[in-house]
């Protein structure tokens, strides 16, 4: 239930791109809603967050293994596997998350689904209507909703609880964005 393309592009994105000098182990856990892949090592130098997650350039650390990798088909050209999985995942409700820390990167593949048991019907609702990647106010979820305060606030702890929804900022700047 995970597209098994993505599956190959992230595992031979963390080998093509991880830091080999670090001695730790790349991690691949499988869980119930998920698999989570986690490489050793941070971006290479000159390489921002927002350009590793929008594919926008490729800076391999590792030409031989990637020429490789390219020769025996298991990958095209550099920086179009995250636009790949990007594109495997899309117009599902559950999306990957590829997350970039000081000493690792993380890719989160989710079993792909085009509905979630277990939401309640305003979850479900908020979900529907919140657009992908765009921050919102509670205020903005409420026009779009037609929720109260409340009914909002209840249907985005649902949301975040199933990691559909992320709260972005504190107090009054507080917007929430989907997933």
């Amino acid at each position: 239930m995970i597209p098994e393309d993505a599956f190959r592009e992230a595992i031979a994105n963390v080998l093509v791109y991880r830091d080999w000098s670090i001695p730790a182990s790349i991690k691949v856990e499988i869980y119930d809603q998920y698999i989570e892949i986690s490489s050793p090592g941070s971006l290479p130098k000159g390489l921002s967050k927002e350009e590793y997650i929008s594919g926008q350039i490729s800076i391999l650390r590792n030409e031989k293994i990637g020429s490789l990798f390219n020769r025996l088909g298991l990958i095209e050209k550099f920086a179009t596997g995250i636009k790949r999985i990007k594109h495997l995942y899309q117009g599902k409700i559950r999306q990957p998350i590829f997350e970039v820390y000081p000493n690792s990167i993380m890719i989160r593949l989710p079993i792909m689904t085009d509905q979630i048991q277990g939401l309640s019907e305003s979850a479900s609702v908020l979900l529907q209507r919140m657009p992908i990647n765009k921050e919102l106010s509670r205020l903005e979820i409420e026009k779009i909703t037609g929720f109260d305060k409340y009914e909002s606030l209840r249907a985005l702890d649902h949301l975040m609880e199933e990691n559909l929804v992320r709260k972005v900022g504190q107090g009054r700047a507080t917007k929430y964005i989907k997933l």
